[in-house]
């Protein structure tokens, strides 16, 4: 068995021994300040109300960072 695939930007590949040609991509990355969730949520931090307080954190940057961004592939 011999794999046969129409793949762009190559076009028809024969057998994959070429190998797949990755295309250039824009990386955003943004580091936050460090969390100390004892200092923040007090002695006894609830497990479950830190998840949600930094999983909220981190979806609002990534939301900030995705407006940012003028094309959603192209970048």
């Amino acid at each position: 068995m011999l794999p046969v695939l129409l793949a762009l930007p190559c076009g028809l590949d024969i057998g994959d021994f070429l190998g797949h040609i990755a295309l250039p991509a824009k990386i955003a990355i943004q580091v936050l300040e460090p969390i100390d969730p004892y200092e923040r949520f007090g002695p006894k931090p609830d497990a479950d109300e830190v998840y949600n307080s930094i999983t909220q954190l981190m979806r609002r940057t990534l939301d900030k960072l995705a407006a940012e961004r003028r094309w959603p592939v192209l970048g």
